[in-house]
Parts: structure tokens; C-alpha cells; sequence
């Protein structure tokens, strides 16, 4: 589910964990595929790989093979780093992939994996991607559109309780639409604001539209 969607409707602010956890439900063998092929001491590591959950699944395999490990624990535990190498590589690939095509896309599934997975071969390659991304002038243009609307005007529109306080928001919006509404993000958030039937939700927000700048002390670009 994409990492880079900030779209939610207001009668589902949690969509994403909503969209997980079905996913998980239709799918219960997960990524890794067959469930009785994981021992039972990798259970947690196993689910945390089809969460992508990496650093943490890392971390639940440095427990659990901390106490003698037998053999198939720790032939679990290198099939499970084989397939989250692989996994960073195809995301790298995905990536180089979109640039051309869907450049803004391709800057916030950059962003999104540095945030998820720091430590990994491929981060310094992908900040690479995105720092050259966000230099595209329409890029970055798209970027403060959706960073703007998420900092500044969707928390005022969700704390407007009433029509009239919604109303005295129109002067900020219409400045929003001045500035943005050429861009892709600004027209979606003009139709949103038109039918007053979407929003970005803060609490859906997962930084993936952030400007570097903003990123480097959580250790991103």
C-alpha cells in the first residue's frame, strides 16, 4: 500500500493501517508465502519482514539468536536477510524506474525509504535519486504544495467546528490555490476543498513529502 499516498477520507483517517491490516487478513502467509516454514522462535522477525519493518525485524533476529540457536533458526534468520536485501534492491529498481515517468513519485518512495530503511546498501544510492528529484523545479514545486496544505491548512480545516469558522479560512485557502493550484497536488486539494468530502489527514502523515532539509536530523537526505 503506498507509502507516498497522504490522501484519506474524513470517515477513515486511519485508511492505511485499515488498507494493512486487510491485506494482512486476505493474505495471512504474508510476503515470506507458506507460515508452517517459519520456526516458531522467527514467528516475530517473520511478521516484522511482512510488515517491512526491516530495522526492526533486525533487531528481533539479533534476540532471538542471542540464546544457542539451532541450525534451523539460524538458517531462517539468513533466508530472512536474503529476502530484505532483495526486497531494498527491488525498491531501488522500482525507484530508477519511476524517475522519469513519475518523478514526483519517485521522490517520496525515495523519501520513504530512507526513513524505513537506513542502514541498508542501497540508502546512499536513493538519496542520490532524491536529492537530484527534488532540484526538478516542478518537483520540488509539487512537494511544497502537498507540504504546505499538510502544515498549514488541512490542521486549520480540521479544527474549523463550523461553517463559520470555515469561512474565515477562505482568504488562506485562496492563497493556497494562487500559489498551487497549478500544480497536480493543488487541483486535487481544490476539488477535495470544493466537496468537502476529502482531506489530508495528520495522522496519516508519513513525511514522504518532506523537503530534505527538513529530514536530515531523523537521519534521511
Amino acid at each position: 500500500y503506498s507509502a507516498g499516498s497522504e490522501f484519506s477520507y474524513m470517515a477513515q483517517p486511519k485508511i492505511h493501517a485499515a488498507q494493512i491490516e486487510k491485506s494482512l487478513k486476505d493474505y495471512p502467509d504474508g510476503i515470506l508465502g507458506d507460515r508452517n516454514l517459519v520456526p516458531p522462535a522467527m514467528a516475530q522477525a517473520a511478521h516484522l519482514f511482512d510488515l517491512q519493518q526491516l530495522s526492526l525485524m533486525e533487531q528481533e533476529l539479533t534476540r532471538a539468536l542471542q540464546s544457542p540457536a539451532s541450525v534451523e533458526n539460524t538458517r531462517f534468520a539468513e533466508y530472512l536477510r536474503t529476502r530484505a536485501a532483495d526486497q531494498c534492491r527491488a525498491r531501488l529498481r522500482q525507484i530508477l524506474g519511476l524517475a522519469d515517468e513519475k518523478p514526483v513519485q519517485a521522490y517520496r518512495e525515495a523519501i520513504s525509504f530512507v526513513d524505513a530503511f537506513p542502514k541498508s546498501e542501497q540508502v546512499e544510492a536513493v538519496n542520490a535519486v532524491a536529492i537530484k528529484l527534488f532540484a526538478d523545479p516542478k518537483v520540488k514545486h509539487e512537494i511544497e504544495a502537498e507540504v504546505e496544505y499538510q502544515g498549514v491548512v488541512a490542521p486549520e480545516i480540521i479544527k474549523a467546528a463550523t461553517k463559520e469558522e470555515l469561512e474565515k479560512l477562505k482568504p488562506m485557502i485562496e492563497n493556497y490555490v494562487k500559489l498551487f493550484g497549478a500544480t497536480d497536488y493543488g487541483t486535487v486539494v481544490k476539488n477535495a476543498i470544493a466537496d468537502k468530502s476529502l482531506i489530508v489527514s495528520t495522522e496519516t502523515n508519513t513525511g514522504a513529502t518532506r523537503p530534505p532539509t527538513e529530514r536530515r536530523s531523523r537521519g534521511g537526505l
